[in-house]
């Protein structure tokens, strides 16, 4: 099982539209951009963390979790179209209303992203994923 961080920005989806369409137990499809590192794809059962970056929003930081349930690359007109279906799991309803953030996660995700801050899917190692779930266990 692989971890992985996808990082939204109000620019590109608000987190207004992310509550109001993004709910636990629903299956969801999401295109994705960079994969980091190259090379790595998500996999059925992999773990998702879903993160507003810090911009112009108040309401930044982990917003919700969720599972892998298959990654479909798409060939469409000479270029590969990276697609992610996923299900939202609990507290995601919480963490959509009550962002976590606080300066172990950004720590973390400066960590995960590395030097590359503009990117939307990263890899999570073992030891950042059990941060972030200890976060979150004291955040709920």
């Amino acid at each position: 099982m692989n971890y992985w961080l996808h990082q939204s920005s109000e620019s590109v989806w608000s987190i207004s539209d992310y509550r109001v369409e993004m709910w636990e137990n629903n299956n969801e499809n999401w295109r994705l951009g960079t994969i980091t590192p190259q090379g790595s794809i998500p996999e059925q059962g992999d773990i998702v963390i879903f993160y507003y970056a810090k911009g112009h929003s108040f309401d930044c930081g982990i917003v919700g979790w969720g599972i892998v349930l298959r990654y479909d690359p798409i060939d469409y007109k000479e270029r590969t179209i990276k697609e992610m279906r996923f299900r939202l799991s609990s507290p995601s309803d919480y963490l959509k209303m009550n962002p976590l953030w606080n300066d172990n996660i950004k720590n973390i995700i400066n960590q995960i992203r590395g030097k590359q801050y503009r990117g939307n899917f990263w890899a999570i190692n073992e030891d950042q994923m059990l941060v972030i779930r200890q976060e979150i266990e004291q955040h709920i």
